[in-house]
C-alpha cells in the first residue's frame, strides 16, 4: 500500500480546502443556517441541517475536482468498536481512504456561532486526538452563522488558547461560514484572550 508523503497529503489538504469553500459559496439558502419554525418569530440553528446540505455540497465539488478520487467523505462516521479508534466518537465529517490509517485526511467539527464553549471546547479535544493518535493529517472547526452578537471573538479566543505549541503549525484550522453565498474563511486572529472557559 502506497504511503502518502506530508507534501502529498498537503496538496490534497489544500485541494480539498478548494472545495470546502466553493461548497460554501454554494449554498445559497438561508435555510441551511437557520431553519424556520413554524408558530415562532425566531429561527433555529440546526446543525444536521446545515452538515447534509454541506455534504452534498461538499461531495459534488470533490466529484467535480477529480484529483481527491482516493478519499471518501464521510459524515457523522460512527467509529464505535473500531479496532484501532477508542471510545466512541462521532466526528462530523472525515475524509479518508477506507482501510488505511495512513491517508486520513482531515477531521471536520460542525458547530453554529451560538453553540455552548463546552460543546466546542470537546470538539477542539476530539480534533487534537484525531490528529496525535488516528494520523489525520489535519482538522478543521468550522462555525458557521451571522456574528451579530459578536460570540466569533469568544470562540477564537477559546479556539487558539485550545491548541498546545506542537498544534499551532496549522494543523488545525478555524474557520467561519458567515451565511448564504458566502464563502468560509480560515480565522487567523488570535482575538480577545478574555474568554472565560
Amino acid at each position: 500500500m502506497n504511503q502518502l508523503s506530508d507534501e502529498e497529503k498537503d496538496i490534497d489538504f489544500k485541494q480539498f480546502l478548494d472545495c470546502l469553500f466553493e461548497a460554501g459559496t454554494g449554498m445559497d439558502d438561508e435555510h441551511y443556517f437557520q431553519v424556520y419554525v413554524a408558530g415562532s418569530e425566531n429561527n433555529k440553528y440546526l446543525e444536521r441541517v446545515y452538515c447534509y446540505e454541506l455534504y452534498h455540497q461538499l461531495r459534488c465539488k470533490m466529484k467535480i475536482n477529480g484529483k481527491l478520487d482516493i478519499y471518501k467523505l464521510d459524515g457523522e462516521h460512527d467509529k464505535a468498536g473500531h479496532p484501532i479508534i477508542k471510545g466512541k466518537p462521532k466526528p462530523d465529517f472525515i475524509v479518508s481512504k477506507p482501510k488505511s490509517m495512513e491517508k486520513n485526511l482531515v477531521l471536520i467539527e460542525v458547530k453554529p456561532i451560538t453553540a455552548y464553549l463546552p460543546y466546542i471546547k470537546n470538539d477542539i479535544k476530539k480534533l487534537k486526538l484525531f490528529i496525535k493518535n488516528y494520523k489525520y493529517f489535519r482538522g478543521i472547526l468550522l462555525i458557521y452563522g451571522n456574528d451579530n452578537d459578536g460570540l466569533l471573538s469568544k470562540i477564537n479566543s477559546l479556539f487558539f488558547s485550545s491548541l498546545e505549541n506542537s498544534l499551532k503549525d496549522n494543523s488545525i484550522l478555524l474557520i467561519w461560514h458567515k451565511g448564504p453565498r458566502e464563502t468560509p474563511e480560515v480565522v487567523t486572529d488570535p482575538g480577545p484572550a478574555n474568554t472565560k472557559n
